[in-house]
């Protein structure tokens, strides 16, 4: 048997004032065991920071508890901590990488995620982490999402009904909301939780809705990709979901080159499509409940729960739990560092620029002016303002500590518990009721002695998502909204909303335009506003 000494020899070369190079592949786990031993010990030996990516990646699908101990040893004689006793390793370091702007990857690195994906997950990876991709930007921050590829099925032009025969779809249902040329959608929370995007044709366009749970952004773009070159001939494209995450956002790819796409920015992200400068023009959506859409659009359609696929299509049975935290699954860099993680925004794009504002900022029943790469805007919030729905003890425990039993903060609902002794059970219409903070407090069980029906908890979290605020172009115009509701100018005019403009009633030939808009949560725009870069020239 072959010496660890001998063994070192060929693994660590001279890399001058680099350091030492090591071949990556020896680490991985179908190499010889002497090779592997060896290539731990040349990465304890040398002692960089750049070793910390293959090995964390290691550490993400190490299966024995030795192997475990192994990679933290190693890790620890990088960084100089004792990696066993640090809680949660592989986030703390994620994270700590992640916001580290001059950190460097080791040559090779591309091909060592994608013999180790392949080898430990799924040979369909190698298709994404091939060597003729592009450069794949930040590649230590691209992980597994813990599916393989398509094992989260795209919709490809779902079944609809009207909706009049949507009787599964309650009216408090969650739903994404699309009209494109007069043809308006809706598609279910429920449904779309199990599938992450929906290929889909309307109003004569094919579409990609792309719905990221992890971050909270569901994202319609044109399908038909633009590039930089104006001699690209552009044809339509299908998407479907390839199990990595970037930031905690999920990359798409299109099944006709296998290139990766970020879904919050819709740019390609490796491959021939990022070779080629390819980009989604996004289109506006509506998060709103089902009645408020049926009823702005009675002849809407809606994606039946006859997909072909045996999934629960019950309100909140994928994610409620996560979208009843406020916490988040994969490290995601510089997390509340602007807003809450699970903070709910709205974000407009124009010109090829983006702005983000909190929803809170905006309403609900309220508006917004803003300006983007010098344009005015006008956001409106048509969320109902919350109307408290308690019921009469409650009211009375709030009354009696002076609290509000209009609009109670969690302190006031604390204190109305103390009062109370034994709460009465909150149904869904009362916690759908409450502000914000207080529902998510009750839903992350922070105020004791109330508790929720699983339903009730369920419906109470995707409702969460809901931000129904649309955006217009403001032009010299300055809005405000009247008691009921009504928009009108700084002259009194009214103004009419429609899917694509805001109309002037006194002349319906002035229109100021729709703006596509969509919604995150906060930690999904604190990770997009961090440059990227291609850290390594020698990714293969």
């Amino acid at each position: 048997m072959l010496t660890a000494a001998l063994l070192l020899a060929p693994i660590i070369q001279s890399g001058g004032s680099q350091g030492p190079a090591l071949d990556l592949q020896d680490l991985l786990p179908t190499a010889e065991p002497e090779l592997r031993q060896a290539a731990f010990a040349a990465i304890s030996q040398a002692g960089e920071e750049q070793y910390l990516p293959p090995l964390l990646d290691l550490l993400s699908l190490a299966e024995t508890p030795e192997e475990w101990y192994q990679i933290l040893d190693a890790m620890s004689a990088i960084t100089g901590t004792a990696q066993r006793e640090v809680d949660r390793p592989w986030r703390t370091n994620s994270l700590r990488l992640a916001d580290t702007e001059d950190r460097q990857l080791p040559d090779g690195y591309l091909a060592f995620k994608r013999e180790l994906y392949a080898s430990k997950v799924s040979l369909e990876f190698r298709r994404f982490l091939g060597s003729e991709s592009a450069p794949i930007p930040n590649l230590d921050e691209v992980v597994l999402g813990g599916v393989v590829p398509s094992e989260i099925p795209a919709l490809d032009h779902a079944r609809t009904v009207p909706a009049g025969e949507a009787d599964f779809l309650p009216d408090h249902a969650p739903v994404i909301g699309i009209v494109l040329e007069g043809e308006a959608r809706a598609y279910p929370h429920r449904i779309l939780d199990w599938h992450e995007l929906a290929c889909d044709t309307l109003g004569g366009r094919r579409i990609a809705l792309s719905w990221c749970t992890m971050c909270g952004a569901a994202i319609a773009y044109d399908a038909t990709p633009t590039y930089d070159s104006a001699e690209d001939d552009p044809e339509p494209l299908t998407f479907d979901t390839s199990g990595l995450l970037f930031r905690s956002n999920k990359l798409m790819f299109d099944t006709a080159t296998d290139s990766l796409w970020n879904q919050f920015t819709g740019e390609a992200f490796s491959g021939p499509m990022a070779k080629r400068g390819a980009r989604l023009t996004p289109l506006a959506v509506v998060h709103t409940t089902f009645g408020r859409w049926r009823a702005e659009h009675p002849e809407t359609t809606v994606v039946s729960p006859e997909t072909g696929y045996d999934k629960d299509y019950s309100e909140g049975a994928a994610y409620s739990e996560y979208f009843a935290s406020s916490g988040t699954i994969f490290p995601t860099p510089r997390l509340g560092r602007r807003f809450a993680a699970k903070e709910r925004m709205v974000v407009l794009r124009h010109a090829g620029k983006r702005l983000t504002v909190p929803t809170q900022d905006v309403g609900p029943g309220g508006l917004l002016h803003v300006t983007l790469a010098e344009q005015r805007f006008v956001l409106i919030d048509r969320s109902p303002a919350p109307k408290a729905m308690l019921n009469e003890a409650w009211i009375r425990a709030l009354e009696a500590t002076g609290g509000s039993s209009v609009a109670p903060t969690v302190q006031h609902m604390r204190d109305a518990v103390n009062h109370l002794g034994d709460p009465p059970a909150l149904d869904l219409a009362a916690v759908l009721s409450l502000p914000r903070a207080t529902r998510t407090a009750l839903l992350e069980r922070e105020i004791a002695k109330v508790e929720l029906t699983e339903e009730v908890r369920r419906n109470a979290a995707i409702h969460q998502l809901i931000a129904d605020i649309r955006v217009f172009e403001a032009g010299d115009h300055t809005f405000q909204l009247s008691e009921d509701g009504q928009l009108l100018d700084e002259a009194g005019t009214i103004w009419l909303e429609s899917p694509q403009h805001l109309e002037s009633k006194e002349d319906p030939e002035v229109r100021l335009k729709r703006t596509p808009a969509h919604f995150a949560f906060g930690f999904a725009v604190d990770s997009a506003d961090i440059p990227t870069s291609n850290r390594n020239a020698k990714q293969d």
